[in-house]
């Protein structure tokens, strides 16, 4: 390997770590309460600060994606409440199925006519 090909691995090696470190450092609660988020943007920690008094509730998630991690929702169903998760994706509910039955786990896609509609799959799910 030349020397330009380890210096070029190396430089990606530490944009990975640093990378790394400033996601996990932002999915933190913002206020410093040391709290990880589930969610790609930390919005579970948002909601949860919005309904921080309810202890019990019912959520709709549209594009539900996965059950706990880059969950919005994973959060609240940990707090008790409960709701229907709803992803497109092929096989999205079989693991929400799993790991979070007391919810409705709908994998379907949502549009505002009936009828059949072309999917679009991407490499990433998340897409």
């Amino acid at each position: 390997m030349s020397a330009t090909n380890q210096g070029l691995r190396q430089k990606l090696r530490h944009f990975k770590y640093c990378f790394d470190r400033a996601f996990a450092d932002y999915r933190k609660n913002p206020q410093g309460h040391g709290e990880v988020s589930h969610a790609f943007y930390a919005e579970d920690l948002t909601i949860d600060q919005l309904f921080k008094e309810r202890r019990e509730g019912f959520f709709v998630d549209v594009g539900a994606h996965r059950p706990i991690l880059a969950s919005n929702t994973y959060r609240l169903y940990t707090r008790g409440w409960r709701g229907i998760n709803i992803d497109a994706w092929p096989g999205s509910m079989a693991d929400f199925n799993k790991l979070r039955p007391g919810d409705i786990n709908l994998e379907m896609g949502v549009a505002a006519s009936k009828g059949r509609m072309r999917f679009h799959v991407f490499n990433d799910p998340a897409m």
